[in-house]
């Protein structure tokens, strides 16, 4: 069957699957996912019609489930994305569900990208993340994960906002420093359970605190690999407490101004390293507690 044109894709509601599976299709324009429809991708780019065609995902509850396949295509969404790689330039704001993997540096992100529900959004490189969007690390009982890959040079400056217990930051690469100088925020209210966790046997560095809400301090896990806090002056009050893990390590030439009652802990086999090499890493507002076989690192003289 030859198409000829669709502008849109509707579904019966309740998130029907619709499938094209017509490789000869030679409908010409935008493919439009509505609200509560799942388009299911099978690989083909070709029943998307011609190579100038383009994807919008039209809504939170529309979604563009790529089968674990890469989609050579343009995408304009602000709905879901879902299992597979997006080639093509991405702009709007994404859900992304499953493990999304981006490719294309010349993405136009310009909304949100909310990353919840066990969703995995996998780049390589900040431009990947669009310079005007803003990344939500948000779960409750399930947490997404802002996976970077390789070994990225330029800095992520986006905006990390951080609510209902977070997320993870995972940086792959053991060699790898990654730099976010973007702001990290916090919501406005509520219990402070707003919460990084760092995953990976890379580098995180985190560079600016000065939109947390000190209603909601920002908590701070080090599950694996080094997280470095170098923001030298973060409000009063703006970290809740910190955990480094067996194996992993806390470092940074910044301020870490705990609020009341909250503390820094370092757990067996974790390390508090101050500096970046040689520096000074300081802790105001509470204690730093080491527990037995912690390990305690300082480089003296550079």
């Amino acid at each position: 069957v030859d198409l000829g044109l669709i502008e849109r894709v509707l579904g019966l509601g309740n998130f029907d699957p619709v499938t094209l599976t017509n490789t000869g299709n030679s409908f010409v324009g935008t493919l439009e996912i509505a609200q509560r429809t799942e388009f299911v991708y099978q690989g083909n780019d070709t029943v998307f019609g011609p190579a100038g065609n383009t994807i919008t995902v039209n809504g939170a509850f529309a979604i563009l489930n790529m089968g674990g396949f890469t989609l050579n295509r343009n995408v304009t969404s602000s709905g879901v994305v879902k299992n597979g790689t997006i080639a093509g330039v991405v702009s709007g704001g994404i859900y992304p569900q499953g493990t999304v993997r981006l490719t294309n540096n010349a993405n136009a992100i310009n909304s949100f990208i909310q990353i919840s529900s066990n969703g995995v959004l996998a780049v390589d490189d900040p431009r990947q993340l669009g310079g005007g969007s803003y990344v939500a690390l948000m779960g409750t009982a399930s947490p997404g994960t802002l996976r970077v890959l390789g070994t990225p040079t330029a800095n992520f400056t986006n905006q990390l906002f951080v609510e209902t217990d977070g997320g993870f930051v995972e940086v792959v690469d053991p060699s790898a420093v990654v730099n976010w100088t973007g702001p990290v925020y916090t919501r406005t209210s509520g219990p402070t359970t707003d919460k990084v966790t760092k995953l990976g046997a890379g580098t995180l560095t985190l560079s600016s605190f000065s939109q947390v809400n000190t209603t909601s301090p920002i908590s701070l896990v080090v599950q694996s690999g080094r997280l470095n806090v170098t923001d030298a002056a973060p409000p009063a009050g703006s970290f809740s407490d910190i955990t480094v893990m067996t194996g992993a390590t806390l470092g940074g030439t910044g301020r870490i101004s705990l609020a009341t009652g909250k503390t820094v802990t370092v757990n067996a086999g974790g390390t508090l390293a101050p500096g970046m090499s040689a520096g000074t890493l300081t802790v105001s507002g509470g204690p730093v507690n080491f527990a037995a076989d912690s390990i305690f690192t300082v480089e003296i003289n550079g």
